[in-house]
């Protein structure tokens, strides 16, 4: 829960611990996150109450066509049918069964995978730095943030160093933030509020500090699970189909009855005789296979999407899937990798400079199973550099780091700087309209020299094709160092550029055809930039 609805983000870290009664450096005592604790309850999503087995093997028997079957079935017992009725029974009991199992199995297997999925996270209790539990988190807790942790909370920052923040998750913007701590306006848009960490999203690269203001329903991930479960159960359209079919020979089966019993006593039957005629007719005219047969198909149904890795709760979401004739999407992640990779470059014919600034300029590091770890354009571009057969872990070694300018929002760049075969250089990554004003030479051939109008123009138009394809481009440059000099990023020399976006997933396009095949009309519904969404559409051929 949220220690009071405010707009965090416009209030100063000092408000806002004061508001929340905790210490940036020493965080709340123990005593006082039990009491918490018990008044905010715990960090998680609320549930609804599980159903009962024997609720769940009752609900089974809400379909018309299946009360139907009940009536016959007392009604066979009362004509002296009891073979009739025991067989009608059964098959109602089997289908029940089929569906409590089925749900009661995928609900665990969902429960399992929650289980799983509880981060834990760093906390400053008295004073003390801790680990704990997501779920234990309370407002005026102070978390510890650090490149590659989930966010469990929302939070009010406190502290960023080079903080930068993935909320694709949540505004679908596959960009890194980068965050800062002053306080904002108001009525500032939730992607645009640099001083919040909201959870469910990812840190990429520094490090930080937050204050909890909110945590399991009341976090922005929170409501938007409320929202969901306000949305009204609705019957799937082979139920709906079902309902009428059971209506419809309810009716038919009535009538015709009734129909026979007139007649009969029209033509002087015996009444009782005529009774026992009709209602014979009217069990031998309700189709008691039919739930136990559409119940088995739908089994199977299930079985062949559990091979595909897919969890189905419910036996007729089965049939639903197979109704749907829209699919709306989001981009990030789902139509894309939600990674960044270099699509493509540009370079006066020395590459080799290229992919060394763009290493060793580069804070993302190798992880375990070659997979690199950081903010995703620096991980883009260690991908790119292993891809031109770099050894990344050699040349780091090779030329280790002597220092650095790290990258921020003002200066738009980043600058470190190392020896390099004896002589000490400063490299430089960064946005192509600050890099390129600081370069008054380029590298072209191994020979240094001036970086003339007409060079200026060629890479103005390689710029202009690269944003044309809606890419995200850093220009990279370098310097020797003079003598005892100052590691200043003037009179660079101009490498190249690099641009990157957000791939298309391979599997998405083969998706897309097949949505298509089956006449499957595929909306994308994204947030980012219109150009960006169009380029993807197209390689996608949407």
């Amino acid at each position: 829960m949220a220690a009071q609805r405010l707009n965090w983000h416009a209030l100063s870290v000092e408000e806002t611990i004061d508001i929340l009664k905790s210490d940036v450096m020493r965080g709340l005592s123990n005593e006082e996150v039990q009491k918490r604790l018990a008044h905010y309850g715990r960090n998680v999503l609320p549930e609804k109450g599980a159903k009962s087995l024997w609720g769940l093997f009752l609900e089974q028997f809400r379909d018309f066509l299946v009360l139907i079957l009940i009536g016959a079935t007392g009604v066979s017992f009362l004509v002296g049918e009891a073979t009739d009725a025991l067989v009608i029974l059964a098959i109602l009991i089997l289908n029940a069964i089929l569906g409590v199992v089925q749900e009661r199995k995928a609900s665990r297997a969902l429960e399992a995978l929650k289980k799983m999925s509880v981060p834990g996270c760093e906390v400053v209790r008295g004073g003390v730095v801790e680990e704990v539990s997501s779920e234990e988190l309370v407002p005026g807790d102070i978390v510890i943030l650090r490149e590659g942790d989930f966010i469990p909370a929302d939070l009010r920052l406190v502290e960023a160093r080079a903080l930068r923040v993935d909320e694709a998750s949540l505004t679908g913007e596959s960009q890194a933030v980068e965050k800062e701590i002053a306080a904002l306006p108001e009525d500032t848009p939730l992607p645009e509020r640099l001083n919040m960490a909201y959870a469910g999203t990812l840190v990429t690269y520094g490090r930080g500090k937050g204050v909890v203001v909110a945590t399991g329903q009341e976090r922005e991930i929170g409501k938007i699970a409320l929202l969901l479960e306000k949305e009204e159960e609705t019957l799937t359209p082979l139920q709906k189909h079902l309902a009428s079919l059971g209506k419809l020979l309810g009716i038919l089966v009535i009538a015709i009855c009734a129909l026979i019993f007139v007649l009969g006593f029209v033509r002087e039957h015996a009444l009782l005789e005529m009774f026992m005629t009709a209602v014979s007719l009217a069990v031998a005219a309700i189709p008691e296979g039919l739930p136990a047969v559409v119940t088995v198909v739908l089994a199977l149904g299930v079985y062949r999407m559990s091979q595909h890795r897919a969890i189905i709760r419910k036996l007729p979401a089965v049939e639903t899937l197979g109704c749907t004739t829209y699919i709306c999407t989001d981009k990030t992640g789902t139509l894309t990798e939600n990674r960044m990779q270099v699509r493509e470059r540009f370079f006066f014919g020395e590459e080799e400079k290229l992919l060394q600034v763009a290493v060793l300029c580069n804070d993302a590091s190798l992880g375990g199973e070659g997979k690199f770890l950081g903010d995703p354009t620096e991980t883009a571009l260690l991908e790119y550099a292993r891809e031109n057969g770099v050894d990344i872990a050699e040349l780091r070694t090779r030329y280790p780091r002597e220092g650095e300018i790290p990258f921020d929002s003002r200066r738009k760049m980043m600058s470190t700087w190392h020896t390099i075969d004896g002589r000490k250089e400063i490299l430089v990554k960064g946005a192509p309209d600050v890099v390129l004003l600081r370069c008054r030479f380029l590298l072209k051939g191994g020979v240094i020299r001036p970086f003339g109008e007409e060079d200026r123009r060629e890479v103005e138009k390689a710029l202009e094709g690269m944003a044309g394809k809606a890419l995200r481009v850093l220009a990279f440059a370098f310097r020797p160092r003079k003598g005892n000099e100052d590691y200043e990023e003037e009179d660079l020399i101009f490498v190249g550029l690099l641009g990157m976006m957000d791939p298309p997933r391979k599997e998405a396009k083969l998706a897309l055809q097949e949505a298509g095949r089956a006449g499957i009309t595929t909306v994308m519904i994204t947030g980012d930039n219109a150009l960006t969404a169009q380029t993807i559409a197209q390689e996608l051929g949407m």
